[in-house]
């Protein structure tokens, strides 16, 4: 009786354990070459995957900003609304008009990953985010930095 129980139990347990699906991956995008003046004005167009269509175009500038620390050539993200970060299931383009200069992103390669549960009787719940391997930039391919999930954009 007593290693049937122990089967049963141990049996429930490994049934119990399961995966969840980790949370979608944001691309984030570093500016290299730009000047503070450049960096004033952005604006983001979202667009259908594979295709030319805008979903949504918005305008980030000293009214509706977006602050970036410049570290020597770099400028680096620091302020920003959470719509900027980029997700798989969109392409992108992002135009800075003072500099005229203009950037394609597309085909956004998301790692789709999950996390284990911890059994039957754990309230723990862990939290975990897919990663982005590369992306294309103006139809050239681009690795992404594995954390934070980030591309650099050159002049």
């Amino acid at each position: 009786m007593r290693l049937l129980l122990t089967f049963l139990i141990g049996s429930l347990l490994i049934v119990s354990c399961g995966s969840t699906p980790c949370g979608p991956a944001e691309l984030n995008f570093r500016l290299v070459g730009f000047s503070n003046s450049e960096t004033d004005t952005m604006i983001v167009h979202r667009l259908k995957k594979n295709s030319n269509e805008v979903i949504s175009r918005v305008e980030y500038n000293p009214s509706n900003p977006v602050r970036f620390e410049h570290i020597n050539d770099t400028s680096i993200l620091v302020a920003y609304q959470s719509d900027l970060l980029m997700r798989s299931n969109f392409d992108y383009q992002i135009e800075f008009p003072v500099a005229n200069r203009s950037f394609l992103i597309t085909g956004i390669n998301e790692m789709i990953s999950y996390s284990k549960s911890r059994g039957l009787f754990s309230n723990t719940k862990e939290y975990c985010m897919n990663t982005i391997s590369n992306c294309r930039v103006d139809g050239m391919l681009q690795s992404v930095l594995q954390f934070p999930n980030t591309i650099y954009l050159r002049k």
